[in-house]
């Protein structure tokens, strides 16, 4: 058994890690949108979506890095398996959304126009698609590393997908509309809070195995 002197040690990397993936969502995101027109000019436009959130989830992987560099070995691995696996998921989560959209309505799906059960929806599929993509590659990540974790997909899963859906609904009830700066900032910290809180508990258990590998 850990020692019961470690929960501060552990409420500390709770708190790091839910901060750490509401700065990597809130910043990584703008930045890769950004840089969408010099990336693009880089990869076309057919690679330009994939290319630009897996380059804005390395700031998610990065700043998550930077929590668990102490405790796992060879973690910088962390970034480009974060990168690959949220901006590979959020891509997925995004031509879902429009193909399903153009099948049900028959014309492309124009975020600005789609009424509040559509964004919902979309919101949902979109996070629960990212949470997948990068639950499924840091678990792979972990497996290989000797760190099993038998309930990270399904954390990450639920996480992002219902942080994608409250932080829409906080926002629209906040301040009205979707299509300003402001509210576009409030989804992103929000949903980068709520995402963090929830997967830190997967991660809290991640330390916790760690702490008693070093202890013994």
């Amino acid at each position: 058994m850990l020692d019961r002197s470690r929960g501060p040690v552990i409420g500390h990397f709770v708190l790091r890690w839910a901060l750490a993936t509401t700065v990597g969502v809130s910043v990584g995101l703008p930045l890769g949108l950004a840089l969408s027109a010099p990336v693009g000019a880089i990869v076309g436009m057919v690679l330009v979506t994939p290319a630009i959130l897996s380059l804005g989830a390395s700031v998610l992987g990065i700043s998550q890095w930077l929590v668990l560099r102490d405790c796992l070995h060879q973690s910088a691995w962390w970034i480009a398996v974060t990168a690959l696996g949220f901006g590979g998921g959020l891509t997925v989560g995004v031509v879902a959304v429009e193909v399903v959209g153009a099948a049900v309505t028959g014309a492309p799906v124009r975020m600005s126009s789609t009424g509040t059960l559509g964004l919902t929806s979309s919101f949902a599929v979109i996070g629960i698609c990212g949470g997948l993509g990068v639950g499924l590659a840091q678990w792979l990540w972990l497996q290989r590393r000797g760190y099993p974790h038998s309930r990270w997909i399904l954390v990450n899963v639920a996480g992002f997908g219902i942080a994608f859906v409250v932080a829409f609904l906080i926002t629209l009830g906040a301040l009205g509309d979707f299509r300003s700066l402001p509210s576009v900032a409030t989804f992103l910290l929000v949903s980068g809070f709520i995402g963090g809180s929830i997967t830190s508990v997967a991660a809290r258990q991640l330390q916790a195995v760690t702490l008693q590998v070093q202890v013994e």
